[in-house]
């Protein structure tokens, strides 16, 4: 006898994508509170500050479908956890360094993680049934509004007080990132069964055009009906 594959833990799954998807949208609001306190430190314009949320947003832009696409041809497993510690990289980056154009590639490798959400979304058409499927990815898709929020109330409680820092927000969203559990991996599992097709219905088997008993309209097979059997062949003389 052949030995069955381990029972995946649906629930597990769609809890991992989804805190996976949260902190993705929390990397898109995550600076909006702390943009003056990044001027200040950097000493630098508002102009110059306000790549540090454009440089995101198009890295977003850019890198989502090329790394939907990469994860088509290459497995949407392993380019999800890719992205996730190419978002590591990015936080640990804008958390430690002291410089905006760091600071802004640093932005540019966490926007580059929203290809994440996707990636999600195949992989939970690979491993949830059917039956499930919608409610996972409406779990899913609900945790990116829910993140957006998230990270201006967080952001905005880690940089109050006197001496506020705004690289806490970064090392929070390292930390996030880093204890992820979509970033783990799983034995892989067969797909779930899908319902076989429809047979095709009667008319569907029959063949088209029908034959046709009328004598001014042809057969299939290009002779026609009554009327061509009493019809006088092309090769008979006519009389005189």
């Amino acid at each position: 006898m052949s030995s069955s594959a381990p029972p995946r833990n649906e629930t597990l799954i769609v809890f991992a994508l989804s805190l996976a998807a949260m902190v993705v949208s929390m990397m898109q609001t995550l600076v909006v509170p702390i943009l003056g306190l990044i001027q200040n430190d950097l000493e630098t314009s508002s102009a110059n500050v306000s790549w540090v949320t454009t440089a995101t947003l198009l890295s977003a832009a850019v890198f989502t479908p090329l790394l939907g696409r990469f994860g088509d041809q290459h497995g949407k497993k392993k380019t999800l956890v890719a992205v996730l510690v190419v978002m590591v990289a990015g936080s640990v980056l804008a958390a430690v360094t002291h410089s905006l154009l760091w600071l802004i590639v640093g932005r540019v490798l966490q926007g580059a993680a929203t290809a994440i959400f996707p990636l999600a979304l195949s992989v939970l058409r690979e491993e949830i049934r059917p039956a499930k499927l919608p409610g996972a990815m409406a779990m899913v898709s609900g945790t990116l509004a829910f993140g957006s929020g998230l990270a201006l109330v967080a952001t905005g409680l880690l940089t109050s007080g006197d001496n506020p820092d705004y690289r806490s927000a970064f090392w929070l969203a390292t930390g996030l990132a880093a204890l992820s559990p979509g970033g783990r991996r799983r034995p892989s599992s067969p797909p779930p069964a899908r319902p076989p097709a429809a047979a095709p219905t009667s008319w569907a088997r029959s063949p088209w055009p029908p034959p046709s008993s009328c004598s001014c309209c042809p057969s299939p097979r290009g002779t026609s009906g009554a009327g061509a059997r009493a019809a006088p062949s092309a090769a008979s003389p006519v009389p005189s």
